[in-house]
């Protein structure tokens, strides 16, 4: 991504291995750029429509392959300040892909006025929109899903193959940590006040 000022100079740049993006402060110079400009190449694994798109507060362009595919201008909703900053509202294009052939997708967000509290502070995501043009066929999607049978997750299969006595529940869950304080133990421990 690279900051530049209203004449066109780059002000800042860098790489970002993420497409959701947050900036307070810090190296980047937000007030003092005009524009910032995200650049990255994007492989569809299936062919079809699919919606490009960003979510941030301000006006931004998208381009596709080079070609302007669609600019807008998002307000925040609601009076919530962390709210309209780290999850604003977002505008998203249809654009057909090809499955395995790279799209060149480069974001620019206008900077310049941005004042106040969050003067110096942006936040971005850019990335691909659920299709909710067939609301319907996702409620029934949905639905097929969660009727489906359920298989043992890999790590309750990986545990009860390398030790038959183990719990099936995740290390993470509550009732392996249950089972892990109360187990008995030559140094006893205090459980947590939550228990």
């Amino acid at each position: 991504m690279r900051f530049f000022a209203s004449t066109g100079k780059e002000l800042f740049a860098e790489d970002r291995r993420s497409t959701a993006l947050v900036w307070f402060g810090g190296d980047a110079p937000i007030a003092e750029s005009s524009m910032v400009q995200f650049h990255t190449h994007y492989t569809p694994e299936e062919t079809g429509t699919i919606r490009l798109g960003f979510s941030t507060v301000g006006h931004g362009r998208i381009f596709v392959d080079g070609v302007l595919a669609h600019e807008a201008s998002i307000e925040a909703t609601g009076t919530d300040l962390g709210a309209a900053f780290l999850a604003p509202p977002s505008a998203s294009v249809p654009v057909e892909a090809t499955a395995g052939v790279p799209l060149e997708v480069t974001v620019e967000l206008d900077l310049a006025g941005r004042a106040g509290a969050l003067g110096n502070a942006l936040a971005v995501t850019i990335g691909l929109e659920a299709d909710n043009t067939d609301p319907e066929a996702l409620i029934n999607d949905a639905v097929a899903a969660a009727r489906r049978p359920r298989s043992p997750s890999s790590w309750s299969a990986r545990t009860r193959a390398s030790n038959p006595k183990a719990t099936t529940a995740p290390p993470w869950s509550f009732r392996a940590c249950r089972t892990a304080w109360s187990a008995p133990s030559p140094r006893p421990t205090r459980a947590p006040w939550w228990w």
